[in-house]
Formats: structure tokens, sequence, C-alpha cells
């Protein structure tokens, strides 16, 4: 896995992947030292999941969690992965391990906004805890370290707004599959991988996105809706994990 202190992980929105990678990367390294995830959420959710991971996860701790009108929003920031994902950071920490999680308070409207705020709440966070390794989960044209011009007008990534901070970005690249999204209608959606055909998952040292100095290949792609409109808990699928 890389070695950085701060690490990048852009991803596709909306698949139960990505999130379950993450919360990997995240065991590992809490087990060498404190760790934070940051994850791609309003200020206004920090607090809540403060508050749930000190919980015991029963189902009202879940379903306080889960009420905020956040958690109904229709993309992957807010699916039954995502949920899952702090509620396998609850496990780890009641399971002795330093983990915590913070927020990148994003708008979740407009993507230059956006940038911007993810890279202040991740300096702010850093600059106050300049000891703890930081694992941050956030779409793929927020993570990278280059400008882009994906739809015509120029992007600056969070990433390259965090350079002078020698973060990693690490690409998540797929093979294709289906993800939870709006794209004309909100639901689920087949999205074609081309990425390095072939490649076995795993960490690779290079990217086929300019920003990204790592990638990782995930095995496959599979939609997860949003959490608020779920009766799942998310509990049988993050216990089980070593």
């Amino acid at each position: 896995m890389p070695g950085a202190e701060i690490l990048l992980f852009g991803e596709t929105h909306g698949s139960a992947e990505s999130p379950a990678l993450v919360g990997e990367v995240v065991c590992a390294y809490a087990k060498q030292g404190p760790v934070a995830l940051g994850l791609e959420m309003p200020s206004t959710e920090e607090a809540p999941i403060g508050v749930y991971l000190a919980s015991d996860g029963d189902g009202d701790a879940r379903g306080k969690l889960r009420s905020a009108p956040f958690w109904l929003h229709q993309d992957g920031r807010s699916s039954v992965a995502m949920f899952d994902l702090i509620e396998w950071v609850r496990h780890l920490k009641h399971g002795g391990l330093p983990v915590s999680v913070f927020t990148l308070n994003p708008n979740l409207a407009r993507t230059s906004d956006d940038n911007r705020a993810i890279a202040q709440a991740l300096r702010a966070f850093h600059a106050k805890h300049p000891a703890r390794r930081i694992v941050a989960l956030m779409g793929n044209l927020h993570a990278g370290q280059a400008k882009i011009s994906p739809f015509g007008s120029t992007i600056v990534p969070a990433g390259y707004l965090l350079r002078d901070l020698h973060p990693v970005s690490v690409y998540v690249a797929n093979p294709g599959g289906s993800i939870w999204a709006c794209m004309g209608t909100c639901g689920v959606h087949e999205v074609g991988g081309h990425w390095y055909p072939g490649r076995k998952p795993g960490f690779y040292a290079d990217s086929p996105v300019q920003g990204y100095s790592m990638s990782y290949m995930l095995p496959g792609l599979t939609a997860s809706p949003p959490a608020g409109e779920s009766a799942g808990t998310g509990r049988q699928a993050m216990d089980g994990r070593q």
C-alpha cells in the first residue's frame, strides 16, 4: 500500500467496492497508528457521525444517523456502502484501533466550489492533527493533482490545491459494472470499464488519469443505493472482516 501520510482516493460514486476498499486501507493503517477517514459529506454530518461511532450501532443509533436529509441524496456519497464504511470504522474503533472520521464539507452542487471546500477542510484537519494519517475518499474529479478540462472548462481539483502537503492520489480504476447515480434518471446504471483491461485487483504505481501517481484496480462495480432508502443495516457486511 502507499506509504504517504495523506492519501486521496478518487472514485466513481455509487459503487459498493470503492468504500469497501477504503475501509480495508483504513483498517491496515490503523494497526500502525492513528488514522482519520475523510468523507465527501457536508460538515453538518460530522457531529452525528461522531455520535454514531461512540454508540453500540443498534437500530436506534443507525436510524438517527440516517434520518438526516443528506442520506436521501441520490448518489454514492450517501449510499448503503458509505454507511457500511462508517459502520466498519465504528467496529474498528470499538475494537481498540485509533480511527476517526471527519467530513470534507462539499456543497454537493458545484464541482469548483466542492474542490475548494474539500481542500480547505482537509488542510484544516491536517493542521489540527499533524501526526494523524489521513485517508480521504472523494470523487475522481477532486482527488487528482493536475488541472483538468473534462467538460470544456478547466477544473482545479482539491488534490491540486493540496500539493504542498504532498498527498498521494490514488485513482480507483475498474473493469466496469453498475453504479447508483443520477444520469438522466436516478437509479442503477451500467458503466463500461476501459482502464488497463485484464489487470488483477490491487495497487499499481501508475494511473490512466492525469494527476494521479497510483491506481487501484477494483474487481468490478456493484451499484449501492442511497442508505436512506434501504432497510439494510450494513452491519452484517462489515463485521465479518478481519
